[in-house]
């Protein structure tokens, strides 16, 4: 069994040349990859269909106005929120 293992570890010499041998495990860490890739492009896609449906709804619109206006205020007056910061990290401790 351990026979079995050690070969399949071994590089691959293709034409009798070291400059072209490759090992097994590198190439399988390769597939392995490309198909977490794929999966994740799927789950990629998957999530901007939600995000494209989800983006007109009354909450998320709601919550990106409020997001805008606390942008705003904080561009406008940078100090606004010192003292909230400053009770809430006083509270944490």
């Amino acid at each position: 069994m351990s026979q079995h293992t050690d070969d399949q570890k071994r590089p691959v010499n293709i034409s009798g040349n070291e400059e072209y041998a490759h090992n097994y495990d590198d190439v399988e860490r390769y597939l392995q990859a490309n198909l977490e890739v794929e999966n994740n492009r799927q789950y990629i896609e998957n999530s901007e269909e939600q995000i494209a449906g989800l983006k007109h709804s009354t909450a998320v619109d709601l919550f990106q106005k409020q997001v805008g206006l606390l942008q705003k205020r904080l561009v406008d007056d940078p100090t606004f929120f010192q003292q909230m910061f400053i009770s809430e990290g006083s509270g944490a401790i």
